[in-house]
């Protein structure tokens, strides 16, 4: 029989009940929530000026 290293019991996190364990999501910090514009789809093409700014932040995100 092998025994577990102290790393993998100080690691382990379990799997529910406590913040952050498997089963729960970690926020991704993007900044907008439910509902923000950013988020809104939209029925029509998606317009030069529209591609200008996102290209924009993920140039600075970078």
């Amino acid at each position: 029989m092998k025994m577990a290293r102290r790393e993998y019991w100080e690691k382990l996190q379990p799997a529910s009940g406590s913040p952050f364990c498997p089963s729960m999501s970690f926020s991704d910090e993007w900044g907008v929530t439910k509902g923000d514009a950013e988020l809104m789809q939209q029925k029509e093409s998606t317009t030069q000026d529209q591609l200008k700014v996102l290209f924009e932040k993920s140039a600075t995100n970078q």
